[in-house]
């Protein structure tokens, strides 16, 4: 009987529901795909105050493929991201400041500020690998890293497929 119920106090620690599972298996994907060591899941109470810059990206204006003025519009969409976040960024802190980090106004804020970071980091990223013909000259290992883990995927199903001897 006292086994039964170390092994359930044990094991209650290990139990996640669907959501928590989605998200930590979610993470697990990140961290394999990207090559990143340490991945950070940031808490309520602990955020930073930071502000983000606007990075000058004019280096790409008259690109092959991609008009001026197509280019100008995504930098103005690119700024007014950056901008939001930095409003939410302080809209966050202000009421974190004041407890209110239960709140459904401080929960909408940060669903709002992930809209706005994910459409800044996306520019950043899509600008900086635009330029040039063939292979970005970037020593960036995203790529490599995916198509590693790809080509072990593929690899394993092949493994799994096979018959047990």
């Amino acid at each position: 009987m006292k086994i039964d119920e170390e092994i359930n106090n044990k094991s209650k620690f290990f139990l996640l529901n669907r959501r928590q599972f989605f998200f930590m298996s979610g993470m697990l994907g990140i961290a394999l795909l990207s090559g990143e060591r340490k991945i950070s899941i940031a808490k309520t109470g602990e955020e930073a105050e930071m502000t983000y810059t606007v990075k000058d990206y004019n280096r790409i204006l008259g690109m092959e493929g991609f008009s001026d003025p197509l280019l100008k519009n995504h930098f103005t969409l690119y700024q007014g991201y950056v901008t939001q976040s930095n409003k939410i960024m302080e809209a966050l802190n202000l009421l974190l400041k004041e407890g209110k980090a239960g709140t459904p106004e401080y929960a909408e804020l940060k669903r709002r500020f992930g809209w706005e970071f994910n459409g800044m980091r996306l520019h950043e990223y899509y600008f900086e690998n635009l330029g040039g013909k063939g292979i970005s000259k970037r020593g960036g290992n995203c790529i490599k890293n995916w198509l590693s883990h790809l080509v072990a995927l593929r690899h394993g199903r092949r493994i799994l497929r096979q018959p047990a001897p």
